[in-house]
């Protein structure tokens, strides 16, 4: 970690971190306010971004930029299109965030409908809407849509701008929607119709455009120049990172501390970890560790992560999490959710309330915790002992174990993988047949 990190103008303000400076620079970037780049440069970088796969060559000049309009980060229009940016820093996305997006820049009804479609098994506000749906004709359906998002975002807390029905056509843009996923680590998305890119490809486009430039316009130059500084500095530090968490200690043990207040030569130092810690990335470069190796578990392991029935990477009080999750599973006819779970030093066996159960559903703590108990005590040679059961605090709380008895699993050496896999493994056997115990 010898190698040193320059601060530059967003660092400095104290910038480098905030999602929405910097989707304010990307959307001024774009926007006819910026002549570093030319149009049509700008749509050669749009298209390098957004075509990686196909190659082709689309006409993407923007007429206008738009930077949190109607919550979404940045719209970029163009004669055809609209490019629908959301931007993560240290974020992630939240519950269903991505569908609203869609929907908002739907081109016509029948866009907006096949949007719905998608989203169908989200929870209803009324139980029969679904059915409402399925017999209504098409003008009806978009009244029931505007109706059902109206309700869902408050339900969900999204902060919707409400949808009057009359104008509900009139928000249909006709033009076709690009959907980019803007994030400076990889992460999981819920839709399928979003263009994952990362924050260290958007620095390698630009970059390579930006060192043909002469410094004609010295003001704007100077900013974008400061700007892929910045972004640099940041892809280098999550490449650095993913390439030996190991050197990256510090990361797991201090991440979850709150705002911490550094030392004069700590802010002057400008290596990797006062870097890292001024800029508050050691939660996200936890989530960074759990994403890669995800997916090297995946490439290595695939036929055991399709027995499972999901996975999350999520984050609580400031330290990530990632869920490995099983089918669900019945006792004294309640469903529950068996999770194994890898936060900090532990390494749990869980069991999850459904939508039915939890916080605001039935409870069932008894005959659960019987249920697990029993299941301790038949595992008790495998896990080396009995662990001891957490309770929860509430009657819906989630039931668990922490079962690491070994050294801090990011420590786990070059294989990290094969550790995880065989705590699946471990999992799988256990909830197996958890419903006879």
């Amino acid at each position: 970690m010898s190698e040193l990190y320059q601060k530059g103008f967003f660092e400095f303000i104290a910038a480098a971190d905030s999602e929405k400076v910097h989707s304010q620079t990307i959307g001024w970037i774009f926007s006819k306010n910026c002549n570093v780049f030319e149009p049509n440069e700008k749509s050669e970088i749009l298209n390098a971004l957004l075509n990686q796969k196909s190659k082709k060559n689309e006409d993407f000049t923007p007429e206008k930029v738009l930077v949190e309009f109607d919550d979404i980060d940045i719209l970029i229009e163009t004669k055809k299109c609209l490019i629908v940016i959301e931007n993560k820093i240290k974020s992630s996305q939240h519950s269903n965030q991505l569908f609203k997006y869609e929907y908002l820049t739907a081109q016509n009804l029948e866009t907006a409908l096949n949007c719905y479609e998608r989203w169908k098994s989200i929870e209803f506000p009324k139980d029969n809407f679904k059915s409402k749906f399925e017999k209504a004709k098409p003008k009806e359906r978009a009244k029931l849509i505007s109706s059902w998002v109206s309700n869902w975002s408050k339900q969900d807390k999204l902060k919707l701008k409400d949808l009057k029905t009359e104008d509900i056509e009139e928000r249909f843009s006709n033009k076709s929607s690009k959907y980019v996923y803007l994030t400076l680590i990889k992460e999981k998305q819920t839709s399928g119709n979003w263009i994952p890119i990362t924050y260290s490809s958007l620095h390698s486009v630009l970059s390579a455009y930006f060192l043909k430039k002469e410094e004609k316009n010295l003001q704007q130059y100077a900013i974008v120049k400061s700007y892929l500084s910045t972004i640099g500095n940041l892809s280098k530090i999550v490449a650095d990172f993913i390439e030996k968490p190991s050197k990256y200690e510090f990361v797991f043990k201090e991440g979850k501390t709150k705002k911490k207040v550094l030392k004069i030569e700590e802010k002057e130092k400008g290596d990797a970890k006062s870097y890292i810690k001024e800029l508050q990335l050691e939660t996200l470069l936890q989530k960074c560790f759990y994403t890669n190796l995800y997916e090297r578990l995946n490439k290595t392991n695939s036929e055991l992560l399709n027995k499972l029935s999901d996975y999350s990477i999520s984050e609580t009080n400031g330290t990530a999490l990632l869920d490995f999750i099983f089918d669900k599973i019945k006792i004294s006819g309640i469903e529950y959710t068996p999770i194994l779970q890898f936060q900090g030093n532990a390494i749990k066996l869980a069991l999850a309330g459904s939508k039915t159960t939890g916080i605001n559903g039935v409870s069932n703590l008894g005959s659960r915790k019987t249920a697990f108990e029993n299941r301790i005590n038949k595992f008790s040679e495998k896990f080396n002992g009995s662990p001891k059961l957490s309770t929860p605090k509430n009657e819906n709380g989630f039931l668990s174990i922490n079962i690491n008895k070994e050294k801090d699993f990011w420590q786990m050496g070059e294989n990290p993988e094969m550790f995880v896999a065989k705590k699946i493994k471990l999992a799988i056997d256990f909830f197996q047949g958890f419903q006879g115990s």
